[in-house]
């Protein structure tokens, strides 16, 4: 977890700053009062704390799947959102829908990230 400054010290080295959620619910499965609340709040908070927009967003990666669908898609561009990443494993390729992108897994060391981006590009999961 970061503190604010924290935050906004990222993003005064240049780093790009998206939204999570507010709870960390699976989208896929919570109402649409609930749905519009993760993602407008999200957003609005950072928007205000940070003094920019905040464009991008990351699905929460819960047990259950899928963590996104359609409609989801279809209300993170609706709130503003331009591009968003899911919890689904693979490379994000030209033409790709920018608001379900696929990613690799995130570690904390380099050579984990090394071993996720050679999977990826071998295509098998990590």
């Amino acid at each position: 977890m970061m503190n604010w400054d924290q935050v906004r010290g990222l993003v005064a080295k240049g780093h790009t700053v998206g939204s999570h959620t507010m709870t960390h619910p699976n989208m896929a499965y919570v109402d649409e009062h609930e749905l519009y609340r993760e993602f407008t709040e999200s957003k609005r908070r950072l928007e205000e704390v940070l003094n920019s927009p905040i464009i991008h967003f990351s699905y929460p990666c819960p047990a259950l799947s899928p963590h996104w669908v359609e409609h989801t898609v279809k209300v993170s561009r609706e709130v503003g959102y331009q591009t968003a990443v899911t919890s689904n494993l693979g490379l994000a390729k030209k033409g790709d829908n920018l608001l379900c992108l696929r990613r690799t897994v995130p570690t904390k060391e380099v050579e984990g990230l090394d071993w996720s981006l050679e999977c990826t590009f071998a295509g098998r999961s990590t």
